[in-house]
């Protein structure tokens, strides 16, 4: 038996299939959705206690109804076996990825998401502050009118920057809702059919992406702290909401998120202005002067010395590069690679067999050095580098000409 999407299966619906299966595999995400369960925290509370349970010691288990799932349930057993991480992530542009990635997954996603085919004008990530107020009408959840607004100016924008699937995500229901409305009065039914238009919260979209997706926060003054606390405490909405976004992701909040009760929103808020940050202004490369080895200074140390002028680190499309050669228009990228490149069978990793293939797409040349040479035979590596650093100066003249 395999259980997938088990974090948003509840124990309930699993135990009596699991009860009949020799071997049982569970694969979920911890920091995605929950199951949906309508009962109250007060009724569940009561029944625990009707039972001789301790909710609090059920939730610390994992298989408390509403607070647990599938796969809490089994990860709780299975201690202290570690869960296998699936950590290869191919669905959003590297530069939205990589705040998910810190936040909730420790930086341990390894994103190879192929952008060979995407230009920085296909894409758009950014923050956009809205100076909105949250209300709460006297039936149903939160709303934001001034978000509701922006969101299908914004919606407009990303059509006609040709992104062919779009959708609105929101935390609440009738902030979804009334944006549908609004987008359905903008454009009509069929034209939103044709860009798979949904509108929803991250349980419409959980499993699913959009080439574009635009994310209405709502949280603003006005809002209660209960309602805060809420967002916060559901925080593995937001990621899901963010993961959906394939090519641009923008989002719409209040430009006092900091002190509005959501570390998680505010960290997203200072991300993509960060984010916009670095991508504007003078169109130059992008580089930090650092190494990360004893055997990436030294081959640092060898090129300066023969006046090669490699860019250290250098972020191209969300990648980092050890080291980049840029003079005259040619595009060398030269990897040092440890043991940790290694497979078991001493063969290159996958991953960076992929991550080489999109970076040639984007017209670079790979040229990767095992990190014992440059303690053992520097000279013979540098005169490598130079050597295929003429060959492309020749070949980009004769292109040339």
């Amino acid at each position: 038996m395999i259980v997938d999407e088990a974090s948003q299966c509840s124990l309930a619906a699993v135990l009596p299939l699991a009860y009949r299966a020799k071997r049982l595999a569970v694969v979920g995400d911890p920091y995605q959705l929950n199951p949906i369960v309508s009962l109250s925290d007060g009724l569940l509370q009561e029944i625990a206690t009707q039972m001789g349970f301790d909710n609090d010691d059920l939730r610390d288990r994992g298989i408390h109804h509403k607070g647990g799932s599938a796969y809490s349930a089994f990860e709780f057993v299975a201690r202290p076996q570690t869960p296998v991480l699936l950590n290869e992530h191919y669905r959003c542009h590297p530069h939205i990825a990589r705040w998910f990635n810190k936040t909730f997954y420790k930086g341990e996603l390894t994103v190879l998401t192929d952008v060979s085919d995407v230009s920085q004008r296909d894409r758009a990530i950014y923050w956009c502050d809205i100076d909105g107020a949250a209300v709460r009408p006297a039936t149903g959840s939160w709303l934001n009118q001034a978000e509701a607004e922006e969101t299908v100016k914004q919606l407009r924008g990303a059509i006609e920057s040709g992104y062919k699937t779009v959708g609105v995500v929101t935390p609440f229901t009738a902030q979804a809702r009334l944006i549908d409305q609004r987008a359905k009065t903008q454009f009509g039914q069929d034209f939103l059919d044709d860009i798979d238009f949904v509108s929803g919260t991250a349980h419409r979209l959980q499993g699913d992406e959009r080439d574009a997706v635009i994310l209405s926060s709502v949280l603003s003054p006005g809002m209660s702290k209960s309602g805060a606390r809420w967002i916060e405490k559901e925080r593995n909405l937001l990621n899901v909401a963010v993961s959906r976004a394939r090519r641009a992701l923008i989002v719409l909040g209040h430009p006092l998120m900091g002190d509005l009760g959501s570390p998680t929103l505010a960290s997203l808020r200072v991300y993509l202005r960060d984010e916009v940050a670095r991508n504007e202004g003078t169109g130059l490369p992008s580089a930090e002067f650092r190494t990360d080895s004893t055997s990436e200074k030294i081959l640092l140390d060898a090129m300066q010395l023969q006046d090669l002028l490699p860019y250290s680190k250098l972020e191209v499309e969300g990648y980092e590069l050890d080291f980049a050669l840029l003079e005259q228009g040619i595009k060398l990228n030269i990897e040092v690679d440890g043991d940790q490149h290694l497979d078991a069978r001493s063969q290159q990793r996958r991953q960076d067999i992929t991550r080489d293939r999109v970076l040639v797409n984007l017209g670079w040349t790979i040229l990767r050095i095992p990190a014992w040479r440059c303690h053992e035979e520097i000279d013979s590596v540098i005169e490598e580098i130079r050597k295929t650093q003429d060959r492309l100066l020749d070949e980009a003249s004769r292109r040339t000409f």
